[in-house]
């Protein structure tokens, strides 16, 4: 019996050997750096770098684009403005030279005058320095100020 017992035990201590030799292999496979755990490690690493890399790329393109809007809109806004003063300015002029078309009844004639060869000047033509005060203004706005 005692024969027995120790063939089942060398037996046990023989399959526990040959089992440690698999896990061994297996976990140094698994700890290679080239094809193992070691290499999916630093793959991923590589990666996660690379990724930082573009984030903080895209970072500095969003903070650039960013300022440019603030410019634009910015710009926008001004423009905005000086063609509300513009408006202003043209109903300004319209209304001043509404009632001068209002009274200025003339009689009907066959063709309007020229003036300066440049404009036709039809009768109830707002006056000629109400013109100059609306090209006044509007190249003044147009140049944004500078004269």
């Amino acid at each position: 019996m005692d024969l027995i017992a120790d063939g089942l035990l060398i037996s046990a201590a023989c399959v526990a050997a040959l089992y440690c030799h698999v896990l061994a292999r297996r976990l140094r496979r698994l700890g290679d750096l080239d094809a193992g755990l070691g290499g999916a490690i630093a793959a991923l690493s590589r990666q996660a770098e690379d990724l930082r890399a573009a984030i903080d790329s895209a970072r500095g393109a969003a903070n650039e684009s960013s300022r440019e809007l603030t410019k634009r809109t910015a710009r926008a806004e001004a423009a905005a403005g000086r063609l509300e003063i513009l408006i202003s300015a043209m109903h300004d002029a319209e209304s001043r030279a509404a009632p001068t078309r209002i009274r200025a009844v003339a009689p009907v004639r066959s063709a309007p005058k020229l003036h300066d060869g440049k404009d036709n000047v039809a009768d109830g033509a707002p006056a000629e320095d109400e013109d100059d005060d609306l090209a006044l203004a509007i190249r003044s706005l147009a140049g944004g100020g500078r004269s």
